[in-house]
């Protein structure tokens, strides 16, 4: 399974993950510059702006909402995903617990911990320094997570476990589970959940306006 990125196996998705990280880099950028072209276009209004998607392509939004911790200065409209989960989950929860036995509880902290480890690993580098007291605007952009139940493909598993950890890290998160959809489940169950991603996105759009 290679849209992407290269994925060892989604049964035993924390094996060798770091086969996942030449192509997370290279997507990751593409869609970087894809959506700074898109701001660009509708005059830096961030919030007329969606990243998001289905699968691998919800795994590259989240991957590059992390990393775009430095260069967008502003929440995007809404990261709707569905039926995917995210890379290297464990080592973010692990250092989330480890920043919070050394009583590092601070929202603006925590994030910017974990954007330096996502960063670190596709790019070698840390984030660029900024004020730790102030929040990291692009990480307050809504999540809105779905994940079939019986999805065949990725488990629904992966999905619960990609919103504790996106939560653990204090984002704002709305997750569904639904059943029924095409493909094994692995699709967004019509016309429910295109009813429900509109809806979400329209109220998030309205806040962030």
């Amino acid at each position: 399974m290679c849209p992407w990125f290269d994925a060892y196996s989604l049964d035993g998705i924390h094996e060798r993950q770091d086969l996942q990280i030449d192509g997370l880099k290279e997507s990751v950028s593409h869609i970087m510059n894809t959506l700074k072209n898109e701001i660009d276009i509708l005059g830096g209004k961030t919030s007329h702006v969606c990243l998001g998607g289905i699968s691998q392509w919800m795994t590259t939004a989240l991957w590059t909402l992390f990393c775009a911790a430095d260069q967008i200065r502003q929440p995007v409209g809404g990261c709707p995903g569905f039926c995917g989960w995210l890379p290297f989950a464990k080592q973010v929860k692990n250092l989330v617990q480890r920043s919070q036995k050394s009583n590092a509880l601070d929202k603006q902290l925590i994030q910017r911990l974990v954007a330096d480890s996502f960063h670190r690993t596709i790019s070698d580098c840390e984030l660029s320094q900024v004020n730790e007291t102030v929040d990291i605007p692009i990480l307050t952009t809504p999540v809105f997570l779905s994940h079939g139940s019986d999805d065949a493909r990725v488990s629904v598993d992966l999905g619960r476990q990609a919103a504790r950890v996106l939560q653990q890290t204090h984002m704002s998160v709305q997750r569904h589970e639904f059943s029924g959809a095409e493909g094994d489940g692995h699709w967004i169950k019509e016309p429910e959940g295109f009813d429900q991603t509109i809806n979400s996105l329209r109220e998030a759009t309205t806040t962030l306006s």
